[in-house]
């Protein structure tokens, strides 16, 4: 469901008459063929984290954060 390259992810579910549907939106398309994740060495400093521009390096993974007020 997820991607090396995705950033932000949306999920909703609705039960229905014992049936449940759910969808999930993410903010890179067409991303199908590319790989779950990326190997390579754990991170030890923000520095390590280059992917993506103003990532941080927590426990050893580079993370992204969001802001909620931006679109």
């Amino acid at each position: 469901m997820v991607h090396a390259n995705t950033t932000t992810v949306g999920c909703a579910f609705k039960r229905c008459n014992g049936n449940v549907l759910v969808t999930c939106l993410y903010d890179k398309c067409g991303t199908k063929e590319k790989l779950m994740w990326e190997m390579g060495q754990p991170c030890q400093r923000n520095g390590d984290c280059t992917t993506f521009d103003d990532s941080k390096c927590n426990e050893g993974l580079c993370e992204l954060e969001e802001d909620p007020y931006s679109d």
